[in-house]
């Protein structure tokens, strides 16, 4: 992004700023979609969702109540900033109409300000970004996966870690087949799958902030190591509940596909987690010892004071 930016420095300082002047003149006198302005928003928030991801691993913080306020504090108004410099380097040479022609806009950017040449630099460019959020996703999404299975939500040897490195080798085995199955059965365009991506995302976001609000009222008192202004999640719920709604008026079979995966967790739940005759529960814990006693695997508990994952086998268990 940097690269970007300084060829937009470089370009405005040559005197192409034009298309400065008539940057907001597209939306003058024009009825508002809100629906289409849904898409938008999903577009543009999944580029800042690097905040819930923060939030999903603060049981790996120290001092959690200033380093998180100030990872999230600092973090979104940098990225703010990243991204509106950004999209100024491409006004920089791009027109509205142009803009919008492209494919992608980067190459195009690339070819008019320093020559086709140059355009391969933008998919590798790409490529490292990619890498970098993929590194995010599989951190968070792992770690998820195997505090719910803690929690006694999803089986338990997805709560395993290895005994060395305290990675959930189980968890992103899970992660990695559900993301293969979502992108093969769904199909692969970027729209289709970032529509499936959001309603999942922001029916879990409403529903925790929601139930932050909830907490709030009804155990006010409850010990918080982190504490926001009510206002907040109040707002992010109205948001919540626009996107979703915006989303189902504007691509229902895919916002429906969407729902019914995540209502699906529900029978699956009863009948591997919770509703499980105590004969099959024997069977099923020699298989969680077997797996424990054949692989470099441990259940995974934290020390108290330090928040570090300590890899464990129960005496009763052993």
């Amino acid at each position: 992004m940097a690269v970007f930016i300084c060829i937009g420095i470089w370009n405005v300082s040559e005197g192409k700023h034009e298309n400065y002047k008539s940057m907001f003149t597209n939306y003058v006198n024009k009825s508002t979609d809100f629906n289409s302005l849904s898409l938008a928003f999903v577009s543009a928030l999944f580029s800042f969702d690097g905040w819930g991801e923060t939030v999903v691993l603060n049981e790996k913080l120290h001092d959690i109540n200033r380093n998180l306020r100030l990872g999230i504090m600092t973090g979104i108004p940098f990225v703010t900033v990243c991204f509106l410099l950004f999209n100024l380097a491409f006004m920089s040479t791009l027109t509205h109409a142009e803009i919008g022609r492209s494919v992608t806009v980067a190459t195009a950017f690339i070819k008019m300000s320093i020559g086709p040449k140059f355009a391969v630099i933008v998919p590798i460019f790409v490529a490292f970004s990619c890498s970098g959020n993929l590194n995010s996703v599989l951190m968070f999404g792992s770690r998820s996966t195997l505090s719910a299975a803690r929690e006694g939500h999803l089986p338990l040897p997805f709560s395993y870690i290895h005994q060395q490195r305290y990675t959930p080798i189980p968890a992103l085995m899970l992660l990695c087949a559900f993301s293969i199955l979502w992108v093969l059965c769904l199909g692969s365009q970027v729209i289709n799958l970032l529509v499936y991506y959001s309603v999942a995302i922001w029916v879990t976001y409403g529903a925790a902030l929601f139930a932050v609000i909830v907490l709030r009222v009804r155990q006010p008192d409850l010990e918080r190591p982190y504490k926001v202004w009510l206002i907040y999640p109040i707002i992010t719920s109205i948001v919540s509940c626009y996107i979703i709604v915006a989303l189902f008026v504007k691509r229902p079979v895919e916002c429906t596909v969407c729902i019914c995966v995540l209502l699906s967790a529900v029978p699956v739940h009863y009948l591997v987690v919770y509703y499980i005759p105590d004969s099959v529960k024997r069977h099923q814990m020699r298989v969680y010892m077997w797996l424990l006693d054949r692989l470099p695997l441990a259940q995974c508990v934290f020390e108290a004071q330090s928040n570090k994952p300590v890899a464990v086998v129960e005496e009763s268990q052993c």
